[in-house]
């Protein structure tokens, strides 16, 4: 019997690096085209559109090989490990790329595929001995961020980041003076104008019900409330509840002269028509309003649960739930109340005593209401409503301990998020929306309208805004800086050379490597401004490359002068070299590759049809695929 030779999915070690290599000059020779101030504009098609873009981290995120699952798994082991860096620096995804693609290609030539192969062991635990070298002299070349430097420092960072975008520097280094809060909100401006709001007090998404009735300043179309007591509800608020409200929100205003707002996720038709009469009526008799203002907020994410959950703690108040027994039983006892008395001023001849006792009871019952109520309603000092947002301010200090418990536990699930997420490969919008609501409990955040002209416009100032306020959050949060221009790891090394050290002779050529790999990755910022091929621009950017080392301040390639002012975050230079050495790592020390048979999506769509069909597990729709 002849016996099929079908071939196993799995790659050897040769076979497997030059793959790798292949792959690994793929991404890094397309980032390289958009690195630097003079990086070009990339076109990339979505399924919707067209856009422009020069940020490395997109171009890459949307690199492809048809048809080809080995590829583009690889690829996405290069992604993985920039990712990572993202997480932990915000910034600096292309040098990762052409980094460690310049370092994996030297060592590919030297020691992989020579013929005195050095074990894999061997070459880790000499490069762990070099990069942890470098870092540690980064770590002390750093220059820390004072009082008097801070404007400066932020200003210069975001200055790189945006490609020297002076309106967008000066709107980060004035929010971070402003507020010293380094997590900025964006949102799109709706025209070519760009400009900065600040959110004083604590924001949550919404809108202010019958505005016309409410609003107290018709020029910003805001309601300004002093002092209110505050329920919060966490269900739709219906017209069972109206009289109860309005009796709360009579009592309030009388005896304390204060309104009630009630913040719910929804309120039904019947109760604002209701509050809207009753309005329309106290206005045609000059009465005022009624002391009872709806605020609907939104409920559509989880971001929008978690910030009006954080808006209690700062209130001080609990969001009333269907099974709160406590506030159902108050509600209760006093509908009965009202139901009561209603039914005994309806009677021609109430019995007077009957009467007495009824007026009494109802009576005890809003006192304890009220009482109740004063314990457990929110408070602050003031509130501004808008068709947008409520923004509530001037919290009571004896809370400020519950905000801060409540900052260091988002801290922790950040922290523990990014970890988990390095680890699994993968970015969450989770990680973003939790560092958007430890902006907001800092109680007083920038947000930075952005313009632009067109869609494709303003998503390339968007992400240099981006790029800019996580490299400006990393040398702030860190403290300290060091020369931009990415020569700081170049000035690092030839420090290192100059020491007395006991690096091996495998250390030594590594190090060779690492340090005429970080002068491809600057040399790939000039020849974008230089020229590609031409040798005579090469020469040029080598010398001003080493002068800026001897000098220790980087070459600026737009004023095309040696700058002080460009610099860079000690901890993001830092991070980049070991997200690029776990890259490294992890394409030196893969002996063999099993990949999957799925070599594209169209092949995944055919083996989940033959699945359905067959009514098996897509496993098994792979293996039926083999055999026919």
């Amino acid at each position: 019997m002849k016996v099929k030779n079908t071939p196993i999915n799995a790659m050897g070690k040769e076979e497997l690096a030059t793959l790798m290599k292949r792959v690994s000059n793929d991404v890094a020779n397309v980032i390289a085209k958009t690195y630097g101030p003079y990086g070009a504009n990339t076109l990339i098609q979505s399924t919707e559109k067209v856009y422009a873009t020069k940020d490395g981290w997109t171009v890459a995120q949307n690199l492809n090989y048809p048809n080809n699952g080995v590829c583009n798994a690889l690829k996405k082991l290069i992604i993985d490990c920039m990712q990572a860096v993202l997480l932990n620096v915000g910034d600096g995804t292309s040098t990762v790329s052409l980094l460690a693609n310049s370092i994996y290609e030297r060592i590919y030539d030297q020691f992989i595929m020579s013929k005195s192969q050095i074990n894999v062991k061997i070459l880790e635990t000499a490069l762990n001995e070099v990069v942890y070298t470098i870092c540690n002299e980064l770590a002390d070349m750093g220059t820390p961020i004072t009082e008097s430097n801070q404007w400066d420092i932020i200003h210069n960072i975001a200055s790189v980041a945006t490609n020297w975008d002076k309106k967008m520097s000066n709107f980060i280094a004035e929010i971070y003076c402003k507020t010293n809060n380094p997590i900025i909100k964006f949102e799109n401006s709706g025209s070519d104008k760009s400009y900065v709001k600040y959110i004083n007090g604590y924001e949550i998404k919404g809108e202010m019900l019958l505005k016309d009735t409410y609003i107290t300043d018709h020029t910003t179309g805001k309601c300004d409330i002093d002092n209110p007591i505050i329920l919060v509800f966490g269900y739709p608020v219906d017209e069972n509840l109206f009289e109860t409200l309005i009796l709360i929100a009579n009592t309030f205003k009388a005896k304390e002269n204060r309104e009630l707002m009630v913040i719910a996720q929804d309120f039904q038709p019947k109760f604002i028509s209701t509050l809207k009469a009753l309005n329309m009526q106290l206005s045609r008799n000059s009465m005022g309003r009624v002391p009872l203002i709806p605020f609907k907020y939104y409920n559509n994410l989880n971001i929008d649960k978690d910030c009006v959950d954080d808006l209690c703690y700062l209130l001080g108040t609990e969001m009333v739930a269907t099974d709160n027994t406590d506030v159902a039983d108050m509600i209760k006892d006093l509908k009965e109340s009202l139901r009561a008395k209603k039914l005994i001023d309806q009677m021609d001849t109430p019995d007077p005593k009957e009467k007495d006792t009824i007026y009494e009871n109802c009576s005890m019952t809003m006192t304890a209401a009220h009482k109740y109520l004063t314990e457990i309603g929110g408070t602050c000092g003031n509130i501004v409503l808008t068709d947008k947002y409520l923004i509530a301010k001037d919290f009571t200090c004896a809370k400020m301990d519950i905000i801060e418990q409540r900052k260091k536990n988002l801290i922790f699930e950040i922290e523990t998020k990014t970890k988990e997420c390095a680890a699994l490969s993968r970015i969450t919008e989770g990680i973003r929306m939790k560092r958007i609501r430890l902006g907001k409990l800092q109680l007083n955040m920038g947000v930075i309208y952005v313009g632009g002209f067109g869609d494709a416009h303003l998503k390339e100032r968007r992400d240099a805004l981006d790029d800019a306020t996580k490299a400006c959050e990393s040398v702030y949060e860190s403290g300290y800086y060091t020369v931009g221009g990415g020569i700081a790891p170049l000035i690092a090394i030839k420090t290192i050379k100059s020491k007395d050290n006991d690096f091996t002779q495998l250390e030594k050529e590594l190090l060779e490597i690492i340090q005429s790999a970080y002068e491809d990755v600057v040399l790939a910022m000039y020849k974008n401004k230089f020229g590609q091929n031409d040798p005579d621009a090469v020469k040029t950017s080598l010398r001003f490359i080493n002068t800026g080392i001897d000098k220790k301040i980087a070459y600026n390639l737009i004023t095309e002068n040696f700058d002080k002012n460009l610099i860079s975050p000690v901890s993001g230079e830092i991070e980049i070299l070991k997200g690029c050495m776990s890259l490294v790592m992890v394409m030196i020390g893969a002996n063999q590759f099993v990949y999957h048979d799925i070599q594209s999506f169209q092949d995944l769509e055919r083996l989940s049809a033959i699945a359905v069909t067959e009514d098996v597990s897509l496993e098994n729709a792979i293996k039926l695929n083999r055999q026919s």
